[in-house]
């Protein structure tokens, strides 16, 4: 562990909460990025739940519970990438200055890897082309994609593009909402730290996805107790409040000499 000074603690706290890769987390999650990134002071736990609890944005757009959490029912998959789910969030308003009205969401049912894309218009030449571009050409052919039963899911040449790559679609029900859960949260949670972002130019929400993206693979999920990003490539993600304060990883890899790269 290394111990901030007084100075070093503000620049870490608002590069956690309000940074290139803060989400505006809740003071809880931010002293889980911090113990991850090996730094530690007396008062931290303390002062991440007073920074959320001063951050403006954070408060704007805080989730109000209204109900008692629940558990999710996992659909577990015996390796990565096996399964997705896609899902459609729009029409949002107001319209980016591009004129986005949609984000396209998928996400892994094993690492919770999510992967996005604002879109102008959405038909099956969307669907496909994102699937092939940001699943296949990125991680391996899925054995199934889960879907609702909206038609741009469940079209002809939708059908026609899995059965060329063997690809099971399975269309979900209303009656059957365990399935999604797992999108439906990501969807949240994504819309929520989006919001965040943008404060007063919600026309630039789809310049803050992939920031938002990175953010929320870095962060600890609960259903995994660990980040995406680690549970794909095996080690955590090396963050700007690593470099500026320098942390004990950032400076044992700069003393290795090239070979051991």
């Amino acid at each position: 562990m290394r111990y901030l000074s007084q100075s070093e603690k503000i620049i870490t706290l608002g590069e956690v909460d309000e940074g290139i890769c803060g989400t505006h987390q809740a003071g809880e999650r931010m002293k889980w990025v911090l113990r991850r990134d090996q730094v530690y002071y007396s008062s931290m736990v303390k002062d991440c739940i007073d920074y959320a609890k001063a951050c403006q944005e954070c408060q704007k757009h805080g989730v109000i519970q209204q109900i008692s959490t629940s558990k999710l029912h996992l659909i577990i998959k015996p390796s990565p990438f096996r399964r997705w789910t896609l899902d459609l969030i729009g029409m949002i308003h107001p319209p980016s200055s591009k004129n986005h009205k949609f984000f396209l969401v998928a996400i892994d049912y094993f690492t919770t890897w999510v992967e996005a894309i604002p879109l102008i218009e959405v038909g099956q030449n969307e669907i496909i082309n994102f699937t092939e571009e940001h699943i296949i050409y990125q991680f391996r052919i899925p054995q199934t994609l889960s879907t609702d039963q909206g038609t741009m899911f469940t079209g002809q040449r939708i059908k026609n593009f899995a059965t060329s790559k063997n690809i099971t679609m399975v269309t979900l029900t209303p009656y059957y909402a365990q399935a999604n859960g797992q999108v439906k949260a990501a969807n949240k949670i994504l819309i929520s730290l989006i919001k965040k972002q943008i404060g007063k130019k919600p026309h630039t929400w789809h310049e803050t996805l992939s920031q938002v993206l990175w953010a929320y693979r870095n962060s600890v999920r609960g259903s995994i107790n660990t980040s995406p990003y680690k549970l794909v490539y095996g080690h955590d993600a090396i963050l700007p409040l690593e470099i500026n304060p320098n942390t004990i990883r950032v400076l044992h890899q700069d003393e290795l000499p090239v070979e051991d790269y």
